[in-house]
């Protein structure tokens, strides 16, 4: 018999899986990944010491993508604790690092999104986002998050009627991926969405 766990338990189960012994590229990546998931919950508390860890084991092992994605972490840190000009110092050293690596990913612009945003500025926000959908078409995952900020980037402008829009997005990318807290969780940031309409059973998660 299969038994249902606990989101509590699951992550205490998984947490030592993380502080693993390797190289100083695997001990970046790591806490990176766990500052990300406690950004996702909201909680910066949490997320900062995973973010200073993995940018000093990144700088320890001279791993230039992952001192420039701590960089990027620390700057959604920073912003979210209203410390705009280290946020936008962070995020300029970030994009310095990535542009020299020439790396463009979605969910780097999911998150520069979101530090301008959090900066007062939603306009410049949204052109980020555009970006990283374009780059995110074929991973539903980073499109359904940047659709997500995206709500919040509309609402920062005063157009509730984009904002809807991309709740829409959002809420049909979620669904796709079987992710209904996400799918409640952009219902409650929007007023006037229409009435959620269950999933058949037998659906599949989009893969």
């Amino acid at each position: 018999m299969i038994r249902a766990i606990s989101t509590r338990e699951l992550r205490g189960r998984s947490l030592p899986l993380y502080r693993l012994d390797g190289t100083p590229m695997q001990r970046s990546i790591n806490p990176c990944a766990l500052a990300i998931l406690a950004l996702r919950r909201g909680d910066v508390a949490a997320a900062a010491p995973h973010a200073e860890a993995a940018s000093a084991h990144a700088r320890l092992g001279e791993y230039r993508r992952g001192v420039a994605m701590g960089a990027l972490v620390q700057a959604d840190i920073h912003a979210r604790s209203g410390a705009a000009a280290a946020a936008l110092e962070a995020l300029a050293r970030s994009k310095r690092g990535f542009g020299q690596l020439e790396i463009e990913e979605g969910l780097n612009r999911e998150f520069e999104g979101r530090v301008l945003r959090l900066v007062g500025r939603p306009d410049d926000g949204l052109v980020a986002l555009e970006d990283g959908l374009r780059l995110a078409a074929q991973f539903p995952v980073e499109a359904a998050w940047l659709q997500h900020e995206r709500v919040l980037a509309q609402q920062a402008r005063g157009d509730p009627e984009a904002a809807r829009g991309a709740a829409r997005d959002a809420i049909a990318l979620f669904e796709r991926l079987a992710a209904p807290r996400m799918v409640a969780t952009v219902r409650a940031m929007v007023p006037g969405m229409p009435p959620h309409v269950p999933r058949r059973r037998d659906a599949r998660p989009l893969t």
